[in-house]
């Protein structure tokens, strides 16, 4: 079994790698707000792109995104508005779920989701 620790960190770069090749510019790894962290703000013809990254062991009980439900994607919201507030970034938005599997430590595949935001009440920054 792949240590947690690493697993996060890993998963997160091979991400952006993914994002990189695709044409994205990474704007951030990591961004850390009071409301919550963002894994990768990416961008690409002026849309910001915010994505979390889920990695799993392949062969799992339940998908990598299904951790993604209504109140981490709230944080991920506001979150995205502090980091919009804090750059002055004043494109359009999307969120979105990467889910990668991996067997051995070693990556074996990835999906791309659009993480919906429909659910969510009207969000206000604190």
């Amino acid at each position: 079994m792949a240590d947690p620790r690493r697993l996060g960190p890993r998963g997160e770069a091979f991400a952006a790698r993914i994002y990189e090749r695709a044409g994205y510019t990474i704007r951030a790894r990591n961004y850390r707000a009071r409301e919550g962290e963002l894994d990768i703000v990416a961008e690409k013809e002026g849309c910001l792109c915010v994505v979390e990254v889920k990695t799993r062991e392949e062969g799992g009980v339940t998908a990598p995104g299904d951790a993604v439900g209504p109140a981490k994607r709230r944080k991920l919201v506001l979150a995205a508005l502090r980091y919009m507030e804090e750059t002055g970034f004043q494109g359009s938005v999307r969120f979105e779920v990467f889910e990668l599997y991996i067997r051995q430590e070693r990556p074996v595949r990835y999906r791309i989701l659009d993480c919906p935001m429909d659910d969510l009440e009207e969000i206000w920054l604190p």
